[in-house]
């Protein structure tokens, strides 16, 4: 029968390999976490972005509302709504309908701030 000394002594060097691991799995959690954080901050501040340049849109005479959160954006048009989209591709931005003569914007997560430049561009130069 073995005695608690030498039981312990058997257990040390696997909990002692079960704290590393575990250390290792949390350093590799807040590793994760940090990247998340980073790209989530850098996604609400191109959000911030689309709704300040969807606001310079909005003053356009051809677009009636802005509607949406975030990157999935609706504009309500006065116009036709098929020859908009189809002036919107001829620019060679991608856009569907949504509802009653609402065109759907909905970029990639990756979008990139001059990408969102572009696009507003193209709108308000469809709009005119």
């Amino acid at each position: 029968m073995m005695d608690f000394d030498e039981v312990r002594g058997l257990l040390t060097p696997k909990s002692t390999s079960l704290d590393e691991k575990l250390s290792e799995f949390r350093e590799d959690r807040d590793n994760w976490n940090a990247k998340v954080k980073k790209y989530l901050t850098e996604r609400n501040e191109i959000n911030r972005q689309v709704k300040e340049l969807i606001t310079e849109v909005q003053n356009q005479k051809v677009i009636k509302e802005v509607r949406g959160t975030g990157l999935l954006l609706g504009l309500q048009v006065k116009v036709n709504q098929a020859k908009f989209i189809e002036k919107l591709m001829k620019e060679k931005l991608l856009t569907i309908r949504a509802a009653e003569n609402v065109v759907r914007i909905l970029p990639p997560l990756n979008v990139t701030k001059k990408e969102i430049d572009q696009a507003v561009t193209i709108i308000s130069k469809v709009c005119n």
